[in-house]
């Protein structure tokens, strides 16, 4: 995968390189097999199980790890090292967790299938939004797409390991498209909506301060512009960190 991930990305770009389209097919049949094959390199999708299954009992998963229920489906699969550790995810990734195991019936295999239809998710984020920043950057956008989405990494990390990170990575560089494409409110929430998957993604907040004050007029462009990115960014997480009955605490 490595050696035609390489040999591809020698001929993105030249005249007779492949287009947008080819493209697109080639990361359809690279995915296709991990899509359907158990994961690769990590077992933490069976954490993410173990803990939406704690959501669905009404356990928080903010004050124990899987292993303080016995009973719990999935902790035969679940790695040593978070059997007995609180989940370090946003309330929003384990409300979705929580429907997935519903919708799998507390079954090891379809739910596992499930988190990676939500790791596609962030797939296709990125299929739609890299280009287009690539675009604002100034970047060619059929290189940023062998770069960022055609992957090794990206295919093993979150096809594979139907890894969280695909949709917080995903999210983020949507809402940066968005406040770049002059509608920053969107942006910061949906660069919100990533944080509540997994914390680092504040960081994306932080970059939007300045992008948003230069598309300000007036005096104190920064500072008003921080004041906004708090405000919109600390209504979505305080909204959805209450309406998942998981609270603040996370």
């Amino acid at each position: 995968l490595v050696v035609a991930w390489l040999f591809l990305g020698r001929r993105v770009g030249s005249p007779d390189g492949p287009s947008r389209r080819s493209l697109l097919v080639t990361l359809g049949v690279w995915s296709a097999p991990l899509c359907l094959a158990p994961p690769m390199f990590s077992r933490d999708v069976y954490s993410y199980g173990a803990q939406g299954w704690m959501v669905h009992v009404g356990a928080s998963p903010y004050f124990w790890g899987p292993g303080a229920i016995p009973e719990n489906p999935f902790l035969v699969d679940v790695p040593d090292l978070w059997t007995h550790t609180p989940a370090p995810y946003g309330p929003l990734f384990l409300q979705l967790a929580r429907w997935v195991v519903d919708l799998g019936s507390d079954e090891t295999v379809p739910t596992v299938l499930g988190m990676r239809l939500l790791a596609l998710v962030g797939v296709a984020l990125l299929v739609r939004y890299v280009p287009r920043l690539a675009a604002h950057c100034g970047v060619p956008a059929d290189r940023a797409l062998w770069l960022g989405v055609l992957n090794p990494l990206v295919l093993l990390h979150f096809v594979s390991g139907a890894h969280n990170d695909s949709l917080l990575v995903g999210l983020v560089v949507a809402g940066l498209v968005l406040v770049l494409d002059r509608r920053p409110a969107l942006g910061v929430v949906v660069c919100s909506l990533a944080l509540l998957v997994k914390a680092p993604a504040a960081l994306a907040l932080v970059f939007i301060v300045p992008v948003w004050a230069q598309q300000l007029s007036g005096r104190f462009r920064l500072i008003r512009a921080g004041a906004l990115v708090g405000a919109v960014s600390g209504t979505v997480v305080g909204s959805v960190s209450w309406a998942t009955g998981l609270g603040y605490g996370w």
